[in-house]
């Protein structure tokens, strides 16, 4: 047998070997019967002497088995625990010995106080279970509330709730001295946290005190008023801690959260919203935010009222769910090219109306990230169909103008070729018969009427060449006849006579015909822009290049003579002549430029569309100069 299961020493019997618990006075044994504690009666030697009807049912033994049988050989599990060193304490120091067990039965908890007598030990056990469940509950529930105010909350406070409802703040973190400026005991004479909320939510935390009282979690948003007199902004959870053991709330737990630079923030941020709502409802264009997948995150006023879809009835959609297959398409591609790009980039898209009709837009789409890094496809977009029907008429009105001055200039070129021909094949051959038969006639004719004569036939001479003259300046024949080349060769030997200026000219990669508008455009440039020379420049040399460049012709007379400012090459722009030049080249789409300063020359370059070859060169490839 254990040490611990020898007899107890003796001094006095309690009841006799062999008396049981009928022995105890009647009025006792009921009452110890009619509890819900556990009693039991040890003898000397740890055996049952007396349970009650509670420790018979937790045990699940009768008592008539129970009664003489040994304490410890029938509560092994309290072998090696406190509980054993308690009641042995109070046999041996012989006092009454209080402690909180949960050894005795099946892991409950007991409110144990172990009474000496010399006839050998009492035991009465009350079941605390439930409030220690309930305290070890508030005890986590703080913890738990702890851990989150340190992390959520500038402070945390507690407070008692007596039976009456009076609620009484009696704790606080290191932060309320921070955010209030009050420390605990300057806010305790104030009058307490109530003290320091603004007048005009008071009565609203008030209103809400029952129903945390009663059990009720709550969360508020409240003004307060810090020791230095400034108004904060603060928002406080309040968790009610409900003690089962008294059947109410016995204590409120709360986090505070100083939220005055949220509110200033959000705040701000309204007001930029609102600016933002107010900036795009009022604007004529349509406006848009889609993200990174397509689907739409906002639409302006405009767009609603243009499409008839309203904000809320679009937002997560995209172009697949509101427009036709081939304009969705259209869009998407547009809004992946500028999330590729990552700059704004413009478009002409088309989109239809509700009544059917498809609209010409013109939209401007940029990419942008938001806080948190998404990306999103803004874009505003203008109707620019009124515009564009206009442009189309202007263009077509162009087209026809352009038309129309070709074909002037293909009159006039045909009137002088005509005009040029007449008065060469015509009257050139007639002032020649002319001028032979009055050399005839004057063979027979006294001396001083053939000398008058010889006057006349000088005269019809000089008429047949400035006749002749006249007709190679209206046309030369030979630009039809053989080409570009030989025209311009012809011309300049005929201007350098005339005018007294040499003229360099080279010509590269000519070694073909061209279409003969082409031709004869260029042709008409050379002999404006070397008139302009001779009566200009005042210079006594000049140049002429024609090269052939990526099925381009292009055309260049240029000297080095006194020039002109910019200015005045705007205003003779307007002339005649040079408005007649640009004109040539840009019916023919091509381009004139003319470049000038005084002092420093002037060069007119233009660049001709050739087309198609019209013929074979009339001078080799190679640069000719003359």
């Amino acid at each position: 047998m254990d040490d611990r299961d020898r007899e107890m020493p003796m001094k006095h019997s309690l009841l006799p070997p062999g008396d049981t618990a009928h022995q105890l006075p009647p009025g006792l044994a009921d009452i110890f019967e009619q509890i819900s504690d556990i009693v039991i009666a040890l003898d000397p030697n740890w055996r049952f002497v007396f349970v009650n009807r509670r420790v018979a049912e937790e045990m699940r033994l009768s008592r008539e088995v129970l009664l003489g049988r040994t304490f410890w050989a029938e509560l092994p599990s309290l072998l090696g625990t406190e509980a054993e060193a308690h009641c042995r304490k109070a046999l041996v120091e012989q006092t009454t010995v209080h402690f909180e067990s949960q050894d005795f039965f099946f892991e409950r908890w007991y409110e144990v106080t172990v009474y000496p007598r010399a006839e050998g030990l009492t035991i009465h056990g009350r079941d605390i279970t439930e409030r220690r469940q309930t305290e070890e509950k508030l005890r986590e529930s703080e913890e738990r509330h702890r851990a989150i105010s340190e992390l959520t909350s500038d402070y945390a406070y507690g407070a008692r709730v007596d039976p009456d409802g009076y609620v009484e703040v009696d704790t606080f973190t290191d932060g309320f001295e921070r955010v209030t400026g009050y420390t605990f005991e300057e806010n305790r004479k104030l009058g307490g946290w109530a003290a320091i909320i603004h007048p005009d939510d008071l009565p609203g935390v008030l209103e809400r005190l029952p129903r945390l009282i009663s059990g009720e979690r709550d969360v508020q948003a409240i003004r307060i008023i810090t020791k230095s007199g400034e108004i904060r902004n603060i928002r406080y959870l309040t968790q009610p801690i409900w003690d089962a053991s008294a059947g109410r709330v016995t204590r409120l737990l709360g986090a505070v959260q100083d939220i005055t630079e949220h509110e200033r923030v959000e705040a701000a941020r309204r007001e930029i919203e609102a600016r933002f709502k107010d900036f795009m409802d009022n604007s004529p264009a349509v406006a848009f935010i889609k993200d990174e997948e397509g689907r739409y995150a906002y639409i302006n006023k405009v767009f609603e009222e243009r499409f008839r879809r309203k904000l809320k009835d679009v937002v997560g959609l995209t172009d697949f769910d509101l427009w036709p297959k081939h304009f969705a398409q259209a869009f998407r591609d547009a809004d992946l090219a500028v999330l590729a790009a990552g700059v704004t980039l413009e478009f002409g898209e088309m989109a239809p109306d509700p009544d059917g009709s498809s609209q010409y837009w013109q939209s401007f789409k940029f990419p942008f990230r938001d806080a948190s890094g998404s990306r999103f496809v803004g874009g505003i977009a203008v109707n620019i169909s009124k515009q564009r029907r206009a442009e189309e008429e202007l263009k077509k009105y162009a087209d026809q103008l352009q038309a129309l001055s070709r074909r002037l200039l293909e009159v006039q070129e045909q009137e002088r070729r005509y005009l040029a021909r007449e008065l060469h094949d015509e009257v050139g051959q007639v002032l020649t018969g002319l001028n032979l038969s009055l050399g005839t006639v004057s063979q027979s004719l006294p001396h001083d009427v053939r000398c008058r004569l010889l006057d006349a036939q000088a005269l019809l001479k000089d008429l047949a060449g400035r006749v002749r003259d006249l007709s190679l300046r209206l046309r030369p024949t030979m630009l039809d006849d053989l080409g570009l080349v030989p025209a311009l060769l012809w011309h300049i030997d005929r201007y350098t006579a005339q005018t007294g200026v040499r003229v360099a000219f080279q010509q590269s990669g000519l070694d073909m015909r061209f279409e003969p508008e082409v031709e004869t455009a260029a042709y008409r440039i050379v002999q404006e822009a070397l008139t302009n020379v001779a009566r200009h420049s005042g210079v006594r040399e000049a140049a002429v290049r024609l090269w052939c460049e990526q099925r381009n012709l292009n055309v260049q007379v240029e000297d080095e003579g006194v020039g002109f400012p910019s200015e005045r090459v705007r205003a003779e722009g307007k002339s005649s002549g040079l408005s007649g030049m640009r004109e040539r080249a840009v019916l023919l789409g091509g381009w004139l430029e003319i470049a000038s300063r005084p002092g420093g020359g002037t060069r007119v370059t233009a660049e001709l569309p050739a087309g198609s070859p019209g013929g074979s060169a009339s001078l080799p490839q190679n640069d000719t100069e003359r």
